[in-house]
């Protein structure tokens, strides 16, 4: 069992058990639809994600490379 399908199963018994406050069954229904939009993104693949990201639009600034330092170490 995936962890999706066990906080599912866990969210039912609660259900049936009705202990919870509204509100915190409202927190664990969101918890379990953010795992399953991470599940199905994941199952995408890396491709899919880099394909999905916009080209910055941003400039990076000129970094001077200087060579190292000569250091006498003995």
């Amino acid at each position: 069992m995936n962890l999706m399908m066990i906080a599912e199963h866990k969210l039912n018994l609660i259900h049936q058990l009705n202990e919870l406050p509204e509100e915190l069954v409202f927190e664990l229904e969101t918890i379990i639809s953010r795992l399953k939009e991470n599940s199905l993104s994941q199952k995408k693949g890396l491709k899919a994600l880099l394909t999905s990201w916009k080209p910055l639009e941003e400039e990076f600034p000129k970094i001077e490379d200087y060579p190292p330092k000569i250091e006498d170490i003995f």
